[in-house]
């Protein structure tokens, strides 16, 4: 019976804002003022499960205690209760908390860190995996997208149009430092949709402009040369070199497999040349009266491939 419940749903419940460890560990009638009935807090309800406590740098301290208790022994007591109860959960907590700096500034139970400090996963922020910017972005914007039904917007463009994202919103978008991780890049997602409903072209207005916070310069001289290469750079040098990767490798100083390991990771750098529908590719070739260069900076797809596709196209089209 998997739950996920952490101590922030206290709040949903005005009546018990005064006994957070109700909560957690419930509480008997007239255990407290406004407790009119018996009531099970989260360990009792993910018995036989998981419970996944979110923000656990936020206990307040006198549940600290309480909560090592039950971590220590695996048996709860409501408040108001005599009889303990013996439980049998996986417990998964969550912090974005320093808990090392809240452990020596006194605000968090050194005994408690310790006990939950049995497997951790660290997960860096997210500025620190770029490469995680382009999919997360994608799928937080096909999911605004799919709730407004609007999801053809970034899967059947319309015959003739470009992408309705384009490479420069896309690249403003992914070039920021996202301070507010997930959840900034989620809002983002959601405000570009909702600011550019009824237009043919994604637009980044000054509310979406405000969610974004630009990169600060950082010393790259001590790191690799492909980890000092931002989204940005690569970005440029695709433009620059008619989205021909092995130019582009070569204008950042890196070598190929580096950079379409980088392309991979990040699908708004490139279009594979399979993925453009034909009206779109067909549009392109008279709009550039065939030259491969120029529409390879439109469509943004590497000239080689896209050759081979607009001569298939052109065949089939006979």
């Amino acid at each position: 019976m998997p739950a996920r419940r952490g101590l922030r749903s206290a709040q949903h419940r005005p009546a018990l804002r005064e006994h957070p460890a109700a909560e957690l560990f419930g509480h008997e009638k007239g255990a407290f003022t406004g407790a009119t009935e018996a009531r099970g807090g989260v360990f009792v309800r993910a018995d036989g499960g998981t419970l996944f406590l979110d923000e656990i740098g936020a206990t307040p301290p006198e549940v600290q205690p309480m909560l090592l208790r039950v971590l220590e022994d695996w048996e709860i007591r409501p408040l108001g209760g005599s009889r303990p109860r013996r439980l049998k959960v996986r417990l998964i907590t969550a912090t974005d908390a320093n808990l090392e700096t809240a452990v020596k500034e006194g605000r968090f139970s050194e005994a408690l860190f310790e006990r939950l400090a049995g497997y951790q996963i660290w997960l860096p922020p997210l500025r620190e995996r770029r490469q995680d910017l382009g999919p997360m972005f994608l799928h937080f914007l096909r999911e605004k997208l799919t709730q407004t039904n609007e999801l053809g917007r970034v899967t059947t463009p319309a015959p003739g149009e470009g992408p309705w994202l384009s490479a420069s919103v896309a690249g403003q978008i992914l070039a920021g430092a996202w301070p507010g991780n997930a959840r900034r890049l989620r809002n983002v997602a959601a405000q570009l949709v909702i600011s550019s409903r009824g237009k043919n072209f994604a637009e980044l207005d000054a509310t979406v402009r405000a969610l974004l916070v630009p990169t600060r310069t950082e010393d790259t001289a001590s790191r690799p040369a492909m980890v000092r290469v931002t989204d940005d750079e690569i970005r440029r040098a695709l433009v620059d070199c008619n989205y021909n990767q092995s130019a582009a490798a070569k204008a950042l100083g890196i070598n190929r497999s580096s950079l379409y390991e980088r392309i991979q990771d990040n699908p708004l750098f490139l279009r594979a040349a399979d993925q453009i529908g034909e009206d779109e590719l067909l549009a392109a070739h008279a709009l550039h009266a065939g030259d491969v260069a120029a529409m390879a900076r439109e469509l943004r797809c590497s000239p080689k491939p896209l050759k081979k596709r607009i001569s298939d196209v052109l065949k089939t089209r006979k």
